[in-house]
């Protein structure tokens, strides 16, 4: 009883957090959202930035003039427009070292892919310095800020319009620029729980049917630890915010599960549709041996 209430109480706390944060926010800030590799037939991984009137989705598919079957089953999808640019890559076993990337590029714009913990995080802005020594790359960003970077956190860079740093060995990537009628207002934010055996990993779907609709499909693996002790209950929610109306941020109560240690299960949230204007527009799309940790990609002429 006294856990369950606890829950609640947090449950309410957060609720608070969560409207009082999305209300502090105009349309133009970027809410971050971690994608995970899914079963469907897109296969991408990466962060969604979110704008008011445009999404910057990572993706990597065959593109069909007719409609894209990102889900099984729905090969009968129509898009409004599409159009494929190439961009130009230097290959990953030709970047051996970030500080020279860096230093060719010193003063241009550039975004930064790094890797904190277990998470991803984005920052964009000019080089300053790099200090050798220790590692460390000191990013101004656009408002003003100030970021240190270690160099050996840095996964991907990203130089706009034309770079500096001179190969000769380079590939072309396909990118694709897809245009639908709506936009997402949606932003799946966290997932609660009190015991500490939990571990969760989101899952991020996005279903288009025909040329007029988008569904947004939120999954979750949820896994209690193998070292547990005993079986847990545990309450689960999600807060959802849309990016221009702070008032409609809410709880969404998924109920109660229960796990024997070492038990997982795939939980499905609710399938939300997207209700407005959007442009997804693809960046590099990050292959198999980005995501393995094997290698490194750094994009040019990225305009």
């Amino acid at each position: 009883m006294k856990h369950r209430l606890a829950t609640k109480s947090l449950l309410l706390l957060v609720g608070l957090f969560v409207v009082f944060y999305a209300h502090g926010q105009n349309g133009l800030s970027p809410y971050k959202l971690t994608i995970f590799q899914d079963a469907a037939q897109v296969g991408w991984k990466g962060i969604v930035r979110f704008h008011q009137q445009s999404a910057e989705v990572p993706l990597a598919m065959n593109v069909n003039a007719n409609g894209m079957d990102l889900i099984p089953g729905t090969s009968d999808v129509q898009i409004k427009s599409f159009r494929v640019r190439q961009d130009t890559l230097i290959t990953q076993s030709l970047v051996q070292n970030w500080a020279d990337v860096l230093r060719a590029n010193i003063s241009r714009k550039v975004t930064i892919l790094y890797v904190i913990g277990n998470e991803y995080d984005e920052v964009s802005g000019s080089v300053r310095l790099i200090n050798d020594l220790a590692g460390m790359l000191l990013l101004r960003g656009i408002d003003n800020s100030e970021y240190f970077i270690p160099l050996d956190e840095i996964k991907q860079v990203v130089v706009q319009g034309k770079s500096d740093f001179k190969i000769d060995q380079k590939t072309l990537q396909d990118v694709l620029e897809i245009n639908l009628s709506k936009d997402v207002p949606f932003v799946p934010m966290e997932m609660f729980t009190l015991d500490p055996n939990i571990h969760w990993k989101p899952v991020c779907r996005i279903r288009i049917l025909g040329s007029d609709k988008a569904l947004l499909q939120m999954l979750a693996l949820i896994q209690n630890g193998e070292n547990a002790l005993k079986d847990v209950d545990v309450d689960l929610s999600t807060a959802n915010m849309l990016t221009q109306a702070g008032s409609d941020a809410e709880i969404i109560e998924m109920g109660n599960i229960s796990l024997d240690p070492g038990d997982e299960l795939m939980v499905n949230f609710r399938e939300t549709q997207l209700t407005y204007q959007l442009i997804y527009r693809s960046s590099i799309a990050w292959n198999e041996s980005y995501l393995d940790g094997k290698g490194h990609i750094f994009p040019v002429n990225n305009t």
